[in-house]
């Protein structure tokens, strides 16, 4: 079998010279035990972000929770490479069906991150994609003076905003059209 690494160095040369190709869904979990430790660190890498991302479209909810207990948030939200990845923790943890709750812990916490860093968060090129895909899925409200119009990411991150705010109010109308249509219809 593989040894562990034990530092960084070691971890990060063992993921360089990874053959992705030859991973299987035994191996990858081997693979997750080895990098865990440092997974905040290679997701920030430029030389490792791109094969971590096929690591985890190839691993399993729970290979992405032992991940998460080792995630930094906040030293990858502001890394053009680790907002990215954090961005596929979301899409995967939110679109799965396993109501699991270490996985919803890693949301919540991700989500009470953003709630007291809102306007560094909004404000950041990085960040604020990650801030659009808790949109989707979660209830945040912005507040004006958050708002830098200047710039162009974060323009973008409203427009997004305001794309799933009126989604939402759009199916809130729906749903109550069609409640009050059933009830005219009981009556009839």
């Amino acid at each position: 079998g593989i040894k562990m690494k034990n530092n960084y160095s070691e971890t990060h040369q063992y993921f360089i010279d990874l053959d992705i190709s030859a991973i299987d869904r035994q191996s990858i979990e081997r693979v997750i035990d080895n990098i865990a430790p440092f997974v905040t660190r290679l997701a920030n890498c430029k030389s490792t972000v791109d094969k971590l991302k096929i690591v985890l479209s190839k691993s399993s909810t729970n290979d992405l929770i032992k991940l998460t207990k080792n995630i930094s948030i906040d030293k990858m939200i502001f890394n053009g490479c680790g907002s990215r990845i954090l961005e596929i923790f979301i899409e995967r943890f939110t679109n799965d069906n396993l109501i699991l709750q270490i996985k919803n812990d890693f949301l919540d916490s991700l989500y009470r991150y953003f709630n007291s860093n809102l306007k560094m968060v909004l404000n950041d090129c990085y960040s604020t994609h990650v801030l659009r895909k808790l949109f989707e899925h979660f209830h945040i409200n912005l507040k004006l003076t958050y708002i830098d119009f200047e710039s162009e990411h974060v323009l973008n991150t409203i427009i997004t905003y305001l794309k799933v705010q009126n989604n939402r109010e759009c199916q809130r109308i729906c749903c109550l059209t069609h409640k009050k249509k059933d009830e005219e219809h009981k009556e009839d």
